[in-house]
């Protein structure tokens, strides 16, 4: 069954909802589904992104990535993404990502550098 992966890593700068600097990465890896990794940095374990890690702030009205210390806020931007075929993905970023309003700016990021493969 052919799949779509990354054939790079791909980094979106930009400005959060507050105008502040922020960033947002997807890197390729060989596995299977979409992961996280939190902003306590490279020392932990990369996240499933699931059910388990996600909280719906009813009172803003978005949905973020959650950890013990860390939280990725916006996510449905970048998660509506998961849906498009793309797999073996891995998100990392500021806690409040560049945002868009939508997620059409990061596919257009991320079309260049998508392959289609075997596996």
């Amino acid at each position: 069954m052919k799949k779509l992966r990354l054939a790079r890593q791909v980094t979106i700068t930009g400005r959060d909802v507050f105008g502040r600097l922020a960033y947002l990465a997807f890197t390729p890896t060989g596995m299977t589904g979409w992961y996280w990794r939190p902003e306590e940095g490279r020392s932990v374990a990369l996240l499933p992104i699931d059910f388990r890690r996600v909280e719906h702030n009813k009172s803003l009205g978005f949905i973020s990535l959650v950890s013990q210390r860390s939280r990725f806020h916006i996510y449905e931007h970048v998660g509506a993404l998961r849906w498009s075929g793309l797999d073996g993905v891995i998100v990392e970023g500021s806690t409040w990502p560049p945002y868009h309003g939508r997620p059409f700016e990061v596919w257009e990021a991320l079309l260049p550098h998508i392959v289609e493969t075997e596996s």
